[in-house]
C-alpha cells in the first residue's frame, strides 16, 4: 500500500516534467519558459 502511494506521486512528477518539457520544445508559452528556465 505505501509502495502504490510512492509509485503515484513519482507519476505524477513524471508527468509534470513532460509536460515542462513539451512546453519549452514549443516555445509556446514564454510565462512558462522564463519560469521553468528552459
Amino acid at each position: 500500500m505505501k509502495n502504490k502511494k510512492k509509485l503515484e506521486i513519482n507519476y505524477k512528477q513524471e508527468i509534470k516534467k513532460l509536460l515542462i518539457i513539451f512546453a519549452c520544445l514549443i516555445g509556446y508559452d514564454l510565462i512558462s519558459i522564463w519560469a521553468f528556465n528552459c
